[in-house]
């Protein structure tokens, strides 16, 4: 990852030509995508600025930046710790419903705040592939094994449009079995392709193998 750091003093060329913050971090952005390379961190004024941040300072007088630091990453980085992330989240899933539809058994009653926070845990896994399915469809990042992409998204959306379906119903045991054995095997098979694709792209799987040393090597004290 890279850090680009600007302030009236280093880089008054950019201050000149730009009157709002908006304006510099586009200035940023077209300058790090000749390299390949694109925003994925904004620091202003030291503060770190979140995507609605961004949005609603966007119109900030440029004399109100004394410094603004960005940090770029590659397609391939930014698509590998996406692919991390959203293992770790589909892993989280699995716990959860194997804990919930547990409860669901034991009370012979479906909970449905914790059957609402499962599928919205299954949306944030979605966004997340649908981040890469643009990044793929845009050419700026080639997906080694697209073909077990479609079909894990098959068969994830028709697993979770049943599940939708069958929420009225009131049927613990069909609505558990549902989540326990189709919806964890569903997840579990784009777990499978997100490290086949992870395995087969050498700089993907480079981010991979870092990733996993760095989490081997956690001893417990925050950084």
């Amino acid at each position: 990852m890279e850090k680009v750091v600007v302030s009236q003093q280093t880089h008054p060329a950019f201050f000149r030509q730009c009157k709002s913050l908006g304006q510099l971090i586009a200035c940023l952005e077209k300058m790090g995508e000749k390299d390949d390379q694109y925003i994925v961190k904004i620091l202003l004024n030291g503060r770190k600025l979140d995507n609605d941040e961004e949005q609603l300072l966007e119109s900030l007088s440029i004399n109100e930046v004394d410094e603004l630091a960005v940090h770029f990453s590659s397609i391939d980085e930014i698509t590998g710790k996406t692919m991390i992330s959203i293992i770790g989240s589909i892993q989280d899933i699995q716990l959860n419903v194997i804990k919930f539809t547990k409860e669901f058994r034991g009370a012979d009653q479906i909970d449905d705040e914790k059957l609402k926070f499962i599928l919205i845990q299954c949306r944030g896994v979605i966004e997340g592939l649908e981040e890469i399915f643009k990044t793929h469809s845009s050419g700026k990042l080639m997906l080694k094994h697209f073909s077990l992409w479609v079909e894990a998204e098959k068969e994830l959306t028709n697993i979770l449009q049943c599940i939708l379906q069958s929420r009225s119903l009131n049927d613990v045991e069909f609505i558990s079995d549902l989540l326990e054995f189709d919806l964890v095997q569903a997840l579990s098979l784009w777990e499978e392709v997100l490290e086949k694709e992870m395995h087969d792209s050498p700089t993907i799987s480079q981010i991979f193998s870092l990733n996993s040393r760095l989490d081997g090597s956690d001893n417990g004290v925050d950084v």
